[in-house]
């Protein structure tokens, strides 16, 4: 299986939007400027196009760590709801959209209270610049990208100056409902055709507390596996292995 990895950049760089792929081992390779280091890290469409939600069938112990923490005084982020792309026939709010990624950061401080994440209103900011505003956005990205998180480590410290995530709006986005009886574990919605945005965010949310991707296939029901799929749900709650390496992240 072809792994998709991150790619660093100077902060000063101007052309984030021509970001490259690369098959290596999944390790970042970080370019500096000053004190901070930008990473940015890249969440693929499957290689194989993507076969549609799947249930949890195991519960993983890996982890690995991206190698920054959180601020010890916690984060405040802010959404751009807007340019959401919602599958044709469907409606989702903005207030859906904020609340989808408020339980998406929360499924990270159930696992370590420590991680403390304020919700600061919305935003017209975009993701993926360094402007001292944590944004969530959608905006175009480049095919076979689900998403891009940005994040701003200081040298010095070790710490998370910034961190931005981008969804992109190439793809269609929902808020799915889970029915009674079941949990994001066990169901997959046969409509509407689209990726779940809890789903999504919760992963991308594991890179800002510190935690990398996982891309062995006895890794693919932990948050934290390097790919993700229309319908899939599972991602929405944490594998042990998810939660064990967060509490090692504790700011």
């Amino acid at each position: 299986m072809k792994r998709w990895v991150a790619v660093s950049v100077l902060v000063t760089l101007v052309a984030l939007l021509s970001l490259l792929f690369g098959c290596s081992g999944g390790s970042n390779n970080v370019q500096k400027a000053g004190d901070i280091d930008e990473i940015v890290i890249v969440h693929p469409v499957p290689t194989d196009g993507g076969r549609g939600c799947s249930v949890s069938t195991s519960d993983p112990e890996n982890y690995r760590f991206t190698g920054w923490r959180l601020p010890s005084g916690g984060i405040t982020y802010r959404v751009n709801p807007n340019k959401v792309k919602v599958p044709s026939g469907y409606l989702l709010t903005s207030d859906q959209v904020i609340r989808a990624i408020k339980e998406s950061f929360a499924a990270w401080t159930e696992a370590n209270s420590a991680f403390v994440f304020n919700y600061g209103g919305t935003t017209s900011a975009q993701a993926g610049k360094l402007d001292r505003i944590n944004a969530i956005s959608w905006r175009n990205l480049q095919a076979g990208a689900l998403a891009i998180t940005y994040v701003w480590v200081s040298r010095a410290t070790g710490r998370v100056v910034e961190a931005d995530t981008a969804f992109n709006n190439r793809y269609a986005w929902y808020d799915f409902s889970v029915p009674d009886g079941y949990t994001p574990d066990t169901y997959c919605p046969d409509r509407p055709l689209a990726y779940d945005i809890r789903n999504i965010a919760t992963h991308e949310f594991g890179h800002w507390v510190g935690l990398d991707d996982l891309y062995d296939a006895a890794d693919k029901d932990a948050t934290m596996y390097g790919y993700g799929d229309v319908q899939e749900l599972k991602k929405r709650t944490l594998a042990t292995g998810d939660k064990t390496g967060a509490q090692q992240l504790t700011p």
